[in-house]
């Protein structure tokens, strides 16, 4: 599965992806749940009907060492990657890297 796939994938999330950057376009309210390691994504998916634990086992079996587990959304215009509390212990905003790395997949 990994990076590209749309496994178990919602319909409320936007597919729409934009030519001229190849960014995910992100509606108001869209989340998409990601695996992001060494400041790129590997794996993701707009099914939040998963839990983080399920979409981790799915898409690349264990969680990686050193990988954020994170939920992607867009807020009042903004693209932030929170931390999966599954995962982190906490759920907060996530590392600069792994926000720079959402930045660079989600417009």
């Amino acid at each position: 599965m990994g990076e590209n796939s749309d496994f178990g994938r919602s319909s409320l999330a936007a597919k729409e992806v934009l030519a001229e950057t190849g960014q995910i376009a992100l509606r108001e309210g869209d989340v998409y749940l990601a695996v992001i390691m060494d400041g790129k994504i590997i794996a993701k998916t707009g099914d939040v009907l998963l839990s983080h634990e399920v979409f981790v086992a799915r898409t690349v079996g264990v969680h990686p060492k050193g990988a954020e587990v994170v939920s992607i959304g867009k807020s009042e215009g903004v693209v932030a990657a929170i931390t999966s509390k599954t995962f982190s212990g906490t759920q907060t905003y996530a590392s600069e890297a792994a926000q720079a790395a959402a930045d660079t997949a989600f417009k």
